[in-house]
């Protein structure tokens, strides 16, 4: 019998740990208000940092 969690070699395992990185990304949504809130934030935040007039070390700090 074959160990189901035993790794899997080259884009396989590339493939199945993206799934599981979605799913844990999903969860967060759904059952973390912090996780919500700080994507709102980051999602406000980035472009404005993004588009300020500071240099790319300014920019850096305020993302």
């Amino acid at each position: 019998m074959e160990n189901p969690h035993k790794h899997k070699p080259g884009l396989t395992h590339v493939w199945r740990a993206t799934g599981v990185a979605l799913q844990g990304l999903r969860a967060a949504l759904i059952n973390e208000d912090a996780f919500r809130q700080e994507l709102l934030v980051a999602a406000i935040a980035i472009p404005v940092a993004l588009l300020s007039n500071a240099d790319a070390t300014g920019k850096a700090l305020l993302v």
